[in-house]
């Protein structure tokens, strides 16, 4: 609630919903969502506090505030890494939803294969280091796509911001050596390797 500078996501989309529903009937037809102990009581009433806390302080503000600077931080330390920039598929998200999408060959928009666990690595190398971000949660139709969502809270200050840029950095340089050379994938599927 509140996580992208508006109190439901949808409310951003509202114009789109149609086509959305449309790509998703067409695919596979599932959506992966929900959330660890959902509807457990517990859950449900620091759920209930934290509304209240959102009422009471309006962090919503601050996220629309501050969402524009993950972006910036993750395109200037990954996005524009030469040795990571080739794996990096996109840099998508709004308000402090951000997700770094990672391919095995950009310009052909290759992926992983499934058994690699990309995301998977960055993940746990990334929890190594103290960060705590979510890895794709499966295949959903018929691509595989490799991400790793940051999702800081409402109260994260710049500061924090720059300090979980930079862990993911590490984690994703960390994890992209032995899939790189000067722009080029060493690993890859056995069809890329005829079409490079």
């Amino acid at each position: 609630m509140g996580k992208i500078g508006t109190k439901h996501a949808w409310e951003q989309e509202a114009s789109k919903l149609s086509k959305i529903f449309d790509a998703l009937s067409a695919g596979s037809g599932r959506l992966a969502h929900g959330h660890t102990f959902q509807a457990h009581p517990l859950a449900c009433a620091a759920a209930i506090a934290a509304q209240g806390i959102i009422k009471r302080d309006n962090p919503i503000e601050l996220t629309a505030q501050m969402g524009q600077k993950p972006q910036m931080l993750l395109r200037r330390a990954i996005g524009s890494l030469p040795l990571v920039s080739p794996l990096v598929g996109g840099i998508r998200g709004r308000g402090l939803f951000w997700t770094v999408e990672f391919v095995l060959h950009k310009k052909l928009r290759a992926e992983f294969e499934l058994e690699i666990d990309f995301c998977g690595q960055v993940v746990r190398y990334s929890l190594d280091m103290g960060l705590n971000v979510l890895g794709n949660l499966g295949r959903s139709g018929k691509f595989q796509v490799d991400y790793v969502l940051v999702c800081p809270p409402y109260i994260v200050t710049e500061g924090e911001l720059e300090d979980i840029v930079s862990r993911l950095r590490s984690a994703t340089v960390e994890r992209s050596q032995p899939f790189v050379e000067p722009g080029v994938a060493k690993y890859s599927n056995s069809w890329l390797l005829t079409s490079i």
